[in-house]
């Protein structure tokens, strides 16, 4: 829809007039003559059918239309002024924006800052993670990262990485299995989202595949990091992305249960609108690619190629490529 605007040039010498109410500082400071300022003025006031300066005085003085307008002009270039300058600012100093998921940030984006801050040459990173992203409230960032089934609209990015998820517990909790064999006293670790079934429907795959007699017992978390905490703690078997546990599996905190990987309804997608016009964009963005695209055909120092829980045997043929949640 075209906006119905007089001439910005014309608002851009009206404004300057009527901030310094006179036509000497605001032709000097425009670097016009007088007269041509009062020309453009005028056309202002035939554009708009509104007479905006007193000329019988003999000092300028706006009209209600005048001073109207001069706020509303003086406020929007301002805006413009600003931004302008963040933008020149950004450019200059190679600022990224970052905006993903918490879990994503927390578990894979932080222990990687140093190396990301490295290879992208960036002066300052900032990361941001909107609970519900919508692309018609929210700022434009270098890359955003979103996990979910692609589905949104406006949002013009690339898969980044399919997901396939793992069972993982503490060490207890695999040790007292392996002596016990008794699995009733397993209890699955299910994180819930309001209005999504993903994580129960992909905890009913790797049931199929790998049941558990008499197992009845399911606590439900409310995030990913609360169910990855319950599982540190002993408290049952947890559903996650190998990749983002490498922290938890290093330190010991966890082991996989078995070798078995199921696929999930969501994935990981990338957008990088900065990437064409920054270098630190343009370097973040095939380093993110690069990695997840690598990430299913490398060892990735997680859980693939780790032992998994003592006395359960891997599933013949399974999958053992990290590549989920």
């Amino acid at each position: 829809m075209k906006r119905q605007l007089p001439s910005l040039n014309a608002l851009k010498i009206f404004e300057a007039v009527g901030r310094t109410l006179s036509f000497t500082q605001a032709a000097s400071a425009l670097g016009l003559t007088q007269s041509a300022l009062s020309r453009q003025v005028k056309t202002l006031e035939t554009a708009l059918g509104q007479k905006l300066i007193d000329r019988n005085q003999k000092r300028i003085v706006l009209t209600p239309a005048g001073q109207q307008l001069l706020a509303a002009a003086s406020q929007a270039f301002d805006t413009l002024e600003k931004a302008i300058g963040q933008i020149n600012e950004a450019t200059a100093r190679q600022v990224l924006h970052i905006r993903c998921p918490v879990f994503f940030a927390s578990q894979w984006l932080i222990p990687r800052l140093r190396e990301i801050e490295f290879i992208s040459g960036a002066d300052k990173i900032i990361i941001s993670s909107p609970e519900r992203p919508n692309d018609r409230d929210m700022p434009p960032v270098s890359c955003e990262v979103r996990w979910g089934d692609g589905s949104w609209p406006g949002f013009d990015g690339e898969l980044l990485r399919s997901v396939r998820l793992q069972a993982f517990c503490a060490p207890p909790v695999a040790e007292l299995f392996a002596h016990s064999g008794d699995t009733s006293r397993l209890r699955l670790l299910i994180f819930q989202q309001p209005n999504q079934q993903i994580w129960q429907h992909s905890w009913n795959r790797w049931l199929e595949a790998n049941p558990l007699p008499g197992s009845t017992e399911r606590l439900v978390c409310d995030s990913p990091k609360s169910t990855l905490s319950a599982a540190c703690k002993g408290l049952g078997l947890a559903l996650c992305d190998p990749v983002m546990l490498e922290s938890e599996l290093v330190l010991g905190q966890l082991v996989p249960f078995n070798e078995h990987q199921v696929g999930c309804a969501h994935s990981y997608w990338i957008k990088t609108p900065g990437a064409g016009d920054s270098p630190a964009s343009q370097r973040l963005h095939q380093y993110l690619t690069q990695y997840f695209g690598n990430a299913g055909r490398r060892d990735s120092g997680t859980a693939t190629g780790r032992r998994h829980a003592p006395g359960v045997r891997p599933e013949p043929g399974a999958n053992a490529s990290a590549a989920g949640r």
